[in-house]
């Protein structure tokens, strides 16, 4: 059976392999007539049920058009084994050569220093991985592991979390709540559901360690096509 879950992921996936495609071209500096990759993104985007990955991160961390392009480019070697043959142009994904931001700033459009300043977003939020030392311009870049993770639209703990967090995955039949949770987890379903397309999301905080509090983050989880994740 088809879910709201699954199309989201189908959807996801054909996004972030069109995002490839038009990045992939980009840095391939191709001059012949592209796809219309652009109006596919926007078409794809438009009939998902949640923003796809990429959107989503590129909102919620306030990403340039240019940290957005290098995050995924970082990302692209791990995610597209054609995609990494065609940046390290060597014919062999098996061990790819890692970006750069010198190497970023040569092919991206938009580039801008300050992009990989320490309190921008790549860094700042450790999206992106610096193999250091060296020069700054020249040292190889990678995407987080959560940060593949969650371009693929696979939901995981981020490594740095285990042990502080665990997941517990919705219940096909999930408990059936109190009238006065089933209200609250209504109002937190729409306030989700409700907010502008890339919006900042709400932030929603329930108090208490019972089982009823459990259930009623995965009332509001389940229909949103996430695991409740706890403390």
């Amino acid at each position: 059976m088809t879910t709201a879950t699954t199309t989201w992921t189908g959807d996801n996936q054909a996004y972030l392999a069109t995002s490839l495609r038009r990045l992939r071209r980009l840095i391939a500096q191709d001059e012949q007539p592209a796809p219309d990759d652009d109006c596919d993104l926007d078409d794809l985007a438009a009939r998902m049920a949640r923003p796809p990955s990429l959107l989503a991160l590129t909102a919620a961390f306030g990403l340039s058009a240019f940290e957005r392009d290098l995050l995924l480019m970082c990302a692209g070697l791990e995610l597209d084994a054609d995609f990494a043959v065609a940046v390290c142009g060597t014919g062999d994904a098996s061990a790819p050569a890692r970006p750069t931001f010198g190497s970023a700033l040569a092919v991206l459009p938009g580039g801008h220093w300050s992009a990989l300043a320490p309190s921008a977003p790549l860094r700042r939020w450790r999206l992106l991985e610096l193999d250091v030392p060296g020069l700054l311009t020249h040292a190889p870049l990678r995407a987080a592991e959560r940060v593949v993770h969650f371009l693929a639209g696979v939901q995981t703990v981020d490594a740095e979390l285990e042990g502080v967090v665990t997941v517990e995955e919705c219940r096909p039949e999930p408990a059936e709540l109190a009238p006065s949770h089933a209200r609250l987890a209504d109002r937190a379903v729409r306030a989700f559901t409700s907010a502008a397309p890339l919006a900042t999301m709400p932030l929603i905080q329930l108090v208490g360690r019972d089982d009823s509090v459990r259930d009623l983050a995965a009332g509001i989880a389940g229909p949103l096509g996430f695991g409740p994740q706890f403390p």
